[in-house]
């Protein structure tokens, strides 16, 4: 009964925050809780150009399918392998979920976003531990109407979510893909143990370039990936789970990663290890490390 109660205690501390509506105070709170530096990053010098999308007139979800064709045609321009050994535009603004994420430290985020870039080989079950890129769209008519900033918000808790459930590093972009961009990433310094959150304000073409060099510097490839202790691209996304998110959560995942990676899946004693993440349901970490 007590330890019912004590639950109830805990989740009716943690702040639930909708993406699509998150305000700037929200995502200052959660940021404040994760001790997250924002600075402004350098703008790179695009070698190519990146045509933009016309829009036609259409509401997101109607523009949403060609937008993926298109943003796959841009960055293959700028070097961007997509296909079989590399990776693959995925629409997903139909997948309300798919970032639905809660701990005790970050919160109880929910929603989803509206591109994704994955590994080619990734399943459609398999794409919120893959997530590699996130493009939240907005149309042209919305942009000329209310701007970027309305959704700057909704954009860097998509971050945040897609780093804490992906295995793999994540960078989240914010645009019209037909005027700017606003993109956001998080760095990771291993001598202080200290993540930053990085912004670029910047026109197509860079964004494109910032894409391409955090695909091919960052991340892997690879549906089968999951963060291992000793791999150097590992360390960022390891550090992250164990000092940013909850401390009884980063305890358990220490544990799962020295003794229970190695016990047979699906067996009782790994299961058990697998229960003792209190926040995450049980079934997606059994995923993420089985």
């Amino acid at each position: 009964m007590k330890e019912e109660l004590d639950r109830r205690e805990i989740e009716a501390e943690i702040m639930t925050v909708v993406l699509s509506s998150a305000s700037q105070s929200k995502f200052d709170a959660i940021s404040q809780k994760l001790g997250l530096n924002a600075v402004v990053g350098d703008i790179p010098s695009p070698n190519h150009y990146f045509e933009p999308f016309n829009w036609n007139g259409e509401s997101e979800p109607e523009g949403t399918p060609r937008a993926c064709q298109h943003l796959e045609t841009q960055l293959t321009k700028f070097g961007c392998i997509f296909g079989r050994n590399g990776y693959k535009v995925v629409d997903i603004h139909t997948r309300n979920s798919l970032l639905n994420f809660e701990d005790r430290r970050v919160g109880k985020l929910t929603g989803g976003s509206d591109v994704a870039v994955v590994p080619f080989k990734t399943a459609s079950s398999g794409v919120k531990f893959q997530l590699c890129v996130l493009f939240e769209l907005k149309t042209d008519g919305a942009v000329l109407r209310d701007g970027l900033e309305v959704s700057f918000a909704q954009a860097k808790l998509e971050l945040i979510a897609a780093w804490c459930l992906s295995h793999q590093r994540c960078m989240v972009v914010l645009s019209d893909i037909s005027s700017r961009a606003l993109v956001y990433e998080l760095s990771y310094t291993a001598a202080t143990n200290g993540f930053q959150l990085i912004e670029y304000d910047c026109n197509l073409s860079e964004m494109a370039h910032l894409v391409t060099e955090f695909l091919s510097s960052a991340t892997l490839a690879d549906a089968t990936y999951v963060p291992i202790e000793g791999n150097p691209i590992s360390e960022p996304k390891l550090a992250f789970k164990r000092c940013k998110l909850s401390p009884i959560d980063s305890l358990a995942l220490q544990d799962f990663l020295m003794y229970g990676q190695f016990l047979p899946p699906g067996s009782k004693e790994r299961c058990d290890m697998v229960s003792q993440f209190t926040y995450h349901p049980i079934e997606e970490y059994y995923h993420m490390y089985s």
